[in-house]
């Protein structure tokens, strides 16, 4: 409402990815459990997934992006599609170039300049640590049990985001 004109591109990566990262850091707020993270004791349908999980920290963090991507998308419902995208980040990890071009188009700037072009040729997007693309890192990372878990808890948004 403050910015009516303003445009929205939501990037959305695979929410096991996500979980599987959130797992993997120190500073993620989660491991204090669902009692003391920054969003508050979930709704009872994410307690009765946590109950089912043995309040697994990874069902947790599952929980977690799947909050934020329904959040998200729910609020980006309520725009017209010229003020509201969404991307997937794997998209963007493997075609750059094309995804930048899109987003530039759907944000109405002027993409001729030769130094942006220039740029936007060089960029590429990966795991510092090793210089890899990471998009699947998570399926070396996790059993096949906490895979399960994970399409379980997360799959109407895996079905609504085209993850297979």
């Amino acid at each position: 409402a403050i910015f009516p004109e303003a445009r929205f591109i939501h990037i959305v990566r695979d929410g096991r990815a996500v979980a599987n990262s959130y797992i993997n850091v120190k500073y993620w707020r989660g491991w204090g459990g669902v009692y003391k993270w920054r969003w508050g004791v979930p709704e009872n349908s994410y307690m009765e997934i946590l109950n089912k999980y043995n309040h697994s920290f990874l069902a947790l963090a599952a929980i977690e992006w799947k909050t934020l991507v329904n959040n998200i998308t729910s609020e980006g419902e309520l725009l017209s599609n010229d003020r509201f995208i969404t991307i997937k980040y794997e998209d963007m990890v493997k075609n750059p170039v094309k995804v930048a071009n899109d987003c530039i188009d759907f944000i109405g700037l002027d993409k001729s300049c030769k130094n942006f072009k220039k740029h936007l040729n060089t960029v590429k997007i990966f795991d510092a640590n090793n210089n890899t693309f990471r998009i699947q890192a998570w399926k070396d990372s996790l059993s096949d049990n906490q895979i399960n878990m994970l399409n379980d808890i997360l799959n109407n948004e895996l079905e609504y985001f085209s993850y297979n």
